[in-house]
C-alpha cells in the first residue's frame, strides 16, 4: 500500500516511431532534471504508432496538463543550428514542456522539437503574403538587424491565392509590433553595381541560407 500511494503518476505517450527509445533507460527530463522513466513500449491498436508507458516521479502531477508537450531529443541540424549533441553520449531522452489546462494522462508526442517553449515571453502573430519565397519554419525575424523572433510555420489561405505565416516575436520586441508595422522578406542578398564596383548586402548568413523576415514600425 505504501509503495502504491507514494509512486508518481503513470502516463501514456503516443509517437509515430520508437526511434531512440529504450525500456528502462530513456528518461523524461525538464530543464535537464530527470522526472520520469519509460517503462514499456508497445504498438498502438492500429499498428500505425507506438505507445509508451511512463512512470513519473512523485510530485510531478502539476506538469501533466492538457497543453503539455513531449518530444524526443536527439542530434538535429536545423535552421536554428545544431542541437542535441549531448545525446550522442548519454542517449536520446524525452523533453517535456509543461502547459496549462485540465489534468491529463494521455499525450501525443511531437515529431520535431518546438521552436518556442511555453515559458518564453513574446507574442504570436500572423502575416499574410502573396508569395512565401524561401521563408520556412525556423527562419529568423529581425528588427533593425537584431534577432527578434522566428517563423513558426506557414499554410495556404482559403482563397488559394495568399499564404499565412505564423511567427513569434520575443519580448521586448513584441512591444514594437503595432497596427502600422511593416514586414518584408530579407532572404538572399542584394547585389548592385556602381562607380566604386559591386556591392553585396545580406541581413545575415542564416537568412541567406534559410530565408528571413524583418520589420519596422514608423
Amino acid at each position: 500500500i505504501t509503495t502504491l500511494t507514494e509512486q508518481g503518476p503513470i502516463v501514456e505517450l503516443q509517437f509515430k516511431t520508437a526511434e531512440g527509445i529504450e525500456i528502462g533507460k530513456t528518461k523524461i527530463k525538464y530543464k535537464s532534471v530527470d522526472i520520469g522513466l519509460v517503462e514499456d513500449v508497445r504498438f498502438a491498436e492500429d499498428f500505425e504508432s507506438v505507445m509508451l508507458t511512463v512512470q513519473f516521479n512523485p510530485g510531478t502531477e502539476h506538469f501533466l496538463r492538457r497543453n503539455t508537450r513531449f518530444w524526443v531529443v536527439k542530434p538535429q541540424l536545423s535552421v536554428r543550428g545544431v542541437s542535441g549533441l549531448s545525446t550522442l553520449v548519454s542517449g536520446s531522452y524525452i523533453e517535456i514542456d509543461p502547459g496549462p489546462g485540465a489534468p491529463q494522462r494521455f499525450f501525443v508526442g511531437l515529431e520535431e522539437q518546438p521552436i518556442i517553449h511555453a515559458d518564453e515571453a513574446g507574442t504570436t502573430i500572423t502575416l499574410v503574403t502573396d508569395a512565401l519565397g524561401s521563408v520556412d519554419a525556423g527562419s529568423p525575424i529581425y528588427y533593425r538587424g537584431i534577432l527578434a523572433g522566428e517563423v513558426l510555420g506557414r499554410e495556404l489561405g482559403g482563397d488559394r491565392q495568399s499564404v499565412f505565416i505564423q511567427a513569434f516575436v520575443r519580448d521586448p520586441f513584441n512591444q514594437l509590433v503595432r497596427g502600422n508595422s511593416r514586414f518584408w522578406n530579407v532572404s538572399g542578398m542584394d547585389v548592385s553595381m556602381g562607380a566604386d564596383g559591386f556591392r553585396v548586402r545580406t541581413a545575415s548568413v542564416t537568412s541567406l541560407m534559410f530565408g528571413g523576415l524583418a520589420f519596422d514600425t514608423p
